[in-house]
């Protein structure tokens, strides 16, 4: 249990780096990435 807390720890941690990453990229960026 103790792993799994951990695992989703690191999981939710990598997913809030890649939208600070995503949102500072510039709006021309965003638009073409979608």
């Amino acid at each position: 249990q103790t792993s799994k807390s951990r695992l989703h720890c690191a999981f939710m941690n990598n997913f809030l780096a890649f939208e600070t990453e995503r949102q500072s990229v510039s709006p021309d960026e965003t638009g073409r990435g979608l």
